[in-house]
């Protein structure tokens, strides 16, 4: 379960981005940074970077080297990553384990929005 909750976040980050303050004065890619400038990371585009992920877009519950970004890094990672991860992974095992049949009851509805991603509805049928 923990490779598929990281598959999860890897392949659909629920935040696509985060947004940094330049404190220093510092060069990144070939551009100048400055103090109060704003950065923005990409954490959804991150997560589909080729030259990181094989097959960046495949959907791989078993992918066994998975460094995603979707709770940042460094000092700004998420707090909430481990309670987060292991909130997922009960949810899912549990409902695996009770229900070894989900499968789609109708199209799934996306909440609207750019920073956060999610799903208004997600209908599903269940089945021992």
């Amino acid at each position: 379960m923990p490779s598929a909750v990281d598959e999860m976040l890897r392949f659909d980050s629920p935040s696509q981005f985060d947004v940094f303050t330049v404190l220093e004065p510092h060069s990144f890619a070939g551009t100048d940074l400055k103090p109060g400038q704003g950065v923005m990371m990409m954490l959804g585009a991150a997560n589909h970077d080729p030259e990181r992920f094989d097959d960046p877009d495949a959907f791989d519950v078993a992918r066994k080297e998975n460094g995603h970004l979707s709770f940042a890094a460094g000092i700004h990672h998420c707090l909430g990553a481990h309670l987060a991860r292991l909130q997922a992974e009960v949810v899912f095992g549990r409902l695996l384990s009770r229900f070894p049949k989900a499968e789609p009851a109708a199209a799934a509805v996306r909440h609207p929005g750019l920073g956060n991603r999610g799903f208004d509805s997600m209908p599903v049928n269940l089945a021992a």
